[in-house]
């Protein structure tokens, strides 16, 4: 379909944002479009092993595969664009405009832009979930947003046990009362255009997945985005992976610490 629906509206013989893209995708590490891929393909970052610890847990050669085939479409210019371009074109990383504008058949987003950017456009948008590696996978994957991780008490705080009480039920409080408000009626009564996109959306809210290395902030997902960029799973992710899951076991320990 990204191959498919691209076009040099104007005729000029220059790809760029006067014209048609089957997607616009975002760079960087934490969310990038590739990023939502890898894990929409069920390679989660880190998973509980036997003894109750986490690990890294993503198998190179998927990874390595995943990274092919979206470097074949997305670094192709003819039928892509990304933010880094924009912001050459336009000044602007900004990619929502230009898919409000309708130059792109798909762009990977949050679902915070329905609220925020996609209240006036005209066309009509869908929601799509992210792709499932292949037809054996038996789950879909969506990964929350990796910068919303916890909440920090400062070492001044005179009672830190009436703190954490507060925030666990301010954080009980808002689940029974702010999200099903956001979620049930803003979202999905006045912001989604057909039952379709209801169900989508559904989906992509059943399936978040929170993982452990953006929790505690770890950077693991940094190399696998390096990976990406330099197009090798061995070179940039492979060779630091022991550093890696030292860094993972400090941070475990020192948890375990508090208990």
């Amino acid at each position: 379909m990204i191959r498919k629906i691209s076009k040099d509206l104007n005729g000029d013989g220059v790809m760029d944002f006067n014209d048609l893209y089957g997607i616009g995708t975002y760079l960087y590490r934490r969310y990038g479009t590739f990023m939502q891929i890898l894990i929409g393909s069920g390679e989660l970052i880190t998973t509980l092993a036997q003894d109750g610890s986490r690990e890294i847990s993503v198998d190179g050669e998927k990874v390595q595969d995943l990274i092919d085939r979206c470097r074949e479409v997305f670094l192709d210019p003819a039928i892509a664009i990304d933010c880094d371009k924009r912001f050459k074109l336009e000044g602007s990383y900004d990619m929502v405009p230009s898919f409000v504008d309708g130059h792109f058949l798909f762009m990977q987003s949050t679902v915070a832009c329905m609220q925020r950017d996609l209240r006036e456009m005209e066309d009509d948008f869908g929601i799509a979930p992210n792709p499932k590696y292949d037809e054996n996978q038996a789950e879909y994957y969506h990964r929350s947003l990796p910068f919303t991780s916890m909440f920090e008490i400062p070492v001044t705080a005179s009672n830190p046990d009436m703190t954490g009480a507060f925030f666990q039920y301010a954080t009980w409080l808002s689940h029974s009362t702010v999200l099903p408000a956001y979620y049930d009626i803003t979202l999905k009564q006045k912001r989604t255009r057909d039952d379709d996109a209801i169900r989508m959306l559904d989906i992509v809210h059943d399936t978040i997945y929170f993982d452990w290395s953006d929790v505690y902030n770890t950077h693991i997902s940094d190399y696998l985005w390096d990976a990406y960029e330099e197009g090798s799973y061995a070179r940039k992710f492979e060779s630091v992976k022991k550093q890696l899951t030292k860094t993972m076991n400090k941070i475990q320990n020192k948890l375990k610490e508090l208990e």
